[in-house]
């Protein structure tokens, strides 16, 4: 389907996707509320659910805002819609790599890593030569504003299932990963991704 060459090296790959696993764990650790005690059939529109404060819209200087119901990101070249009640982060682990994180009570989170790659898309093959061990179920092909995507379900020790969302564009690979039972409400941010 794709023909892939990391030019820059497996083991770089390896540690940079080992690096994004374990600072999806970290942020799981730091950023987990506890369930509600029936999470299964609860959404966030349930009003048995508790109010959350909004926290006022924010622009920091590390390159993202976060308008109203619009996330910007400057550094990257890239926006979505965003309800309020999540909260942005970013953080940077050199010249070549970012971890955004996007909270809205624990188990409503998302997290999009952002390394630099300097191929045109991204497959299964390609992922398992790098990372032997992850779990890829259910690949398929689908598209953000025009960049060839790969979407799939996997398992995290730490986190159990996961769905996430692969792409490249103009010299990154993005990375999105949440739980596998948020994946419908990540897929309406995701709907809305606009390139600059």
């Amino acid at each position: 389907m794709f023909g892939i060459d990391l030019s820059f090296g497996f083991k770089h790959l390896v540690f940079l996707v080992l690096l994004f696993m374990g600072a999806f764990s970290l942020f799981y650790r730091l950023y987990k509320t506890p369930s509600f005690p029936n999470h299964e059939s609860a959404n966030m529109h349930d009003s048995a659910m508790p109010a959350f404060e909004k926290e006022p819209s924010i622009e920091v200087d590390t390159g993202f805002s976060h308008e109203g119901e619009r996330y910007t990101n400057t550094k990257y070249g890239f926006s979505f819609n965003l309800p309020s009640l999540y909260i942005p982060r970013m953080q940077s682990y050199d010249e070549t790599a970012d971890i955004l994180t996007f909270d809205a009570a624990g188990d409503n989170s998302f997290q999009i890593f952002i390394m630099a790659y300097d191929e045109p898309a991204i497959n299964p093959e390609r992922i398992k030569i790098d990372v032997p061990d992850i779990v890829i179920k259910n690949a398929r092909a689908g598209t953000l504003d025009g960049a060839e995507a790969l979407v799939f379900e996997s398992f995290e020790e730490s986190l159990g299932e996961t769905y996430e969302v692969w792409f490249a564009r103009d010299g990154y690979l993005y990375q999105m990963m949440t739980y596998a039972d948020k994946a419908e409400e990540v897929n309406k941010v995701l709907g809305t991704w606009k390139f600059q």
